[in-house]
């Protein structure tokens, strides 16, 4: 099956592409039908009215297609023989998502799959919160009309999405306004000289809103050398209603000075600025975010922090001659602290030193995508559509086809005799449970929501802690797949994770400390196992996009590792150690 970026929103959920099965137009119909009902999660009552939006891709091309539910939630719509087909539910006019209960449920979007032939009994389980309706009306600061105004909830999940105009007498009506809570309006005028934020109490029905003048933000980016960071391109966005909004700003790229201006910005509001590193004029930069204030009237200063590429310095895994792999997806430490390092090319794991020494091969059959050591010394590997068990020596002792007839998994763990494994099933990511004999497979976690297809997790005392990089938390479930806690947040703090979708991946160290590791910062921070932060523990310099970025610690705790995809190496964390606390 070969992967495809496909869209935002699909790429945020980690969805894989399917290559089209050949055939002729006299072997199979030119259209599939799809149909059934779109239904209430609840109460199993049709819904009518719900927007959907089918991503379908067939002979490696993407389409999509705006379906809307009708009367008794009836839908239908057709598309070619051995598509694969995922449907996204959309903001209607009339409702909202109710994107909480979407999440608990697994179904933020649906897979249907590759489809050969009709699909006539299909039954989709949504959830919609209750609309209101708003009347407003926008004026200047002198009480006059502002005609073709701009009116915005933002653009988070299970929100309207798109900008509404006001008319030419600067009046709107919002049909699909939250009736159950109180919520957020950022209006601006067509020219962006004028703008206000304000919050909307739940049950009102009429705004009469005053604009105010925007104001220009300058500022000065500075490297982790001292030096401006010229040509550093960036965009300024709003908090609106939880979700970062661009908010009409322009990207804005620093001069030679590293100094920049951004126009156009609303008083109340508050701003991030998000750069992304790594190519184009930001290639010699590190991603990174920066939070703005734009009522102090002060200028801001952006910290940014340089690319530095140290992969061939002593200390390094994979960087011999011996030791290389053609595509390293990932490892884990024995408990020697022997690299087992994976190669999807060979289809084999390589047991390597701590000083980059070859030590064994061991052919698999298979390309490992996930693996983890027992204390046993027994090893758990994942991939290709297979899990299998291994010796000490690497010899396979049992292998079994991935629960859900799934052919991509994202992490394996294991406590006691339970063994753990990540997938891509329908709806998302699922987390499994399997016996020691890789039997009886039970899904304990559904609707995960992993960016650029990572999801990664580790278990200990029975609990599996899992890198929900999309809601930029690590969330705690028991071996039956309740949710006990979830700790982390958004945020530049140190004990924040920032970038696009973070944290990526997570390990314990032998004092039962956890550790998570972001491909953004390219940073590892420290918790306790209550989520409790304790230190930021170093960078992986050299590492570059949204990435997987397996860490594991040493023994000793003295060494942390940090995967390299895109130099296809394992690095030393170089050390940096802060806390939260002085000194």
């Amino acid at each position: 099956m070969a992967r495809a970026k496909i869209a935002t929103a699909l790429f945020l959920a980690g969805v894989a592409g399917v290559a089209a099965v050949a055939v002729t137009a006299e072997q199979a119909p030119q259209t599939v039908k799809l149909s059934g009902k779109v239904v209430d999660g609840e109460s199993g009552k049709g819904l009518e009215g719900v927007a959907m939006l089918l991503y379908v891709r067939a002979e490696n091309r993407m389409e999509r297609q705006t379906v809307t539910s009708g009367k008794d939630g009836a839908f239908e719509a057709a598309v070619k023989p051995s598509s694969d087909v995922i449907v996204v539910w959309q903001p209607g006019e009339g409702y909202l998502l109710d994107m909480e209960w979407l999440r608990e449920n697994g179904t933020p979007y649906v897979r249907l799959g590759e489809v050969k032939a009709d699909k006539t009994d299909l039954v989709l389980k949504t959830r919609l919160r209750p609309a209101a309706m708003l009347a407003g009306s926008v004026v200047d600061a002198e009480g006059k009309p502002v005609a073709g105004a701009l009116v915005q909830m933002g653009n988070g999940p299970g929100t309207p999405g798109r900008a509404l105009p006001a008319d030419a007498e600067g009046k709107f009506v919002l049909k699909s306004a939250p009736a159950d809570q109180a919520y957020e309006l950022f209006v601006q005028s067509a020219d962006r000289k004028h703008a206000k934020l304000l919050t909307v109490q739940p049950g009102t029905k009429e705004a009469r809103i005053a604009l105010a003048p925007t104001v220009t933000l300058e500022g000065k980016a500075v490297a982790d050398n001292g030096k401006p960071a010229v040509g550093l391109t960036f965009q300024v966005m709003m908090t609106l209603n939880g979700q970062r909004f661009l908010g009409g700003t322009a990207n804005t790229r620093t001069d030679e000075n590293g100094a920049f201006q951004v126009r156009g910005l609303c008083a109340d509001a508050t701003y991030v600025a998000q750069w992304y590193g790594g190519s184009g004029t930001n290639a010699g930069y590190i991603s990174g975010t920066a939070p703005i204030s734009v009522k102090a009237g002060q200028p801001v200063q952006l910290a940014v922090k340089r690319f530095l590429d140290d992969w061939d310095a002593p200390g390094h895994i994979a960087v011999s001659d011996q030791t290389k792999c053609k595509r390293l997806t990932t490892y884990c430490l024995d408990a020697e602290d022997n690299i087992l390092a994976c190669d999807g090319a060979s289809n084999a794991v390589l047991c390597i030193s701590p000083d980059d020494k070859l030590k064994a091969k061991w052919e698999l059959g298979f390309a490992p995508e996930a693996i983890e050591c027992r204390d046993d010394g027994t090893v758990v590997v994942a991939g290709g559509g297979k899990i299998a068990l291994l010796g000490k020596d690497g010899k396979k002792l049992r292998e079994a086809p991935l629960p859900a007839e799934a052919k991509t998994a994202t992490g394996v763990g294991w406590a006691g005799k339970d063994v753990f494994v990540a997938v891509r099933v329908q709806t998302g990511y699922g987390i499994y449970r399997m016996t020691d004999e890789l039997s009886e497979p039970v899904l304990l976690v559904k609707g995960l929501r992993g960016c650029c297809g990572q999801m990664d997790f580790t278990a200990k005392d029975g609990v599996v802690y899992v890198a929900a990089n999309c809601d930029f938390k690590v969330i705690k479930y028991d071996r039956e797949g309740k949710k006990i806690a979830d700790f982390g947040k958004r945020g530049t703090d140190l004990d924040g994770f920032e970038g696009c979708c973070e944290p990526k991946n997570v390990c314990f160290d032998t004092k039962g400390n956890l550790y998570t590791s972001e491909s953004g910062g390219c940073c590892v921070k420290k918790f306790t196992p209550e989520g409790k932060f304790l230190a930021h523990m170093g960078v992986g310099t050299g590492i570059r996009g949204c990435v997987r970025v397996t860490i594991a610690v040493t023994r000793d705790n003295s060494k942390i590792y940090m995967l390299d995809t895109g130099r296809n190496i394992i690095r030393v964390v170089k050390p940096d150690v802060k806390t939260c606390e002085p000194g």
